[in-house]
């Protein structure tokens, strides 16, 4: 092959469509799966959880979770059961819409043990920075709990050095 067509051919690879960036497709609608989550399956349904806090779409982010949902803040400083009353908890949380909402900075996925974690910031009230750490069940998240520092710094200062 000469090098002209190589080179061709390797320019029409690097700027194929299929290798820009594209926004997360919403996932879960409180449906479950038969086989284990994959890490990239997880993190589309941690983004879902978020495109529905962002949009408020409290549906979207429930439905992410099982009927029998626990989301805890330990020591019980903010405890939901089941997805009716994280329906609820979603729909108070997210008026009016903003679009940097819920974020998630890192997250990683033990596709094994089907647990996982996101740090995130979320912006409501007041600004949060924070991480989850989560248990799935047939492809939903049945277990929330999250440790999180009430900060008004943008995620860059708030982390600083460590970064």
């Amino acid at each position: 092959m000469n090098r002209s067509l190589a080179a061709l051919l390797l320019l029409s690879v690097l700027i194929s469509p299929s290798r820009q960036v594209q926004k997360p497709v919403p996932v879960c609608g409180g449906q479950t799966q038969a086989v284990p989550l994959s890490a990239a399956a997880f993190r589309a349904m941690l983004d879902s959880v978020a495109v529905g806090w962002n949009s408020a779409r409290p549906e979207l982010a429930a439905g992410c979770f099982t009927e029998t949902a626990v989301y805890l803040e330990p020591p019980d400083r903010q405890l939901y059961r089941g997805r009716a009353a994280l329906l609820a908890f979603f729909a108070a949380s997210i008026l009016p819409a903003r679009a940097d909402r819920m974020r998630w900075q890192v997250t990683a996925f033990d596709s094994t043990r089907q647990v996982g974690f996101g740090e995130y910031t979320y912006r409501g009230r007041q600004n949060y920075h924070g991480v989850a750490v989560l248990q799935l069940q047939a492809g939903l998240i049945q277990t929330w709990r999250e440790y999180q520092y009430g900060s008004p710094l943008d995620w860059e200062q708030f982390v600083g050095a460590s970064r």
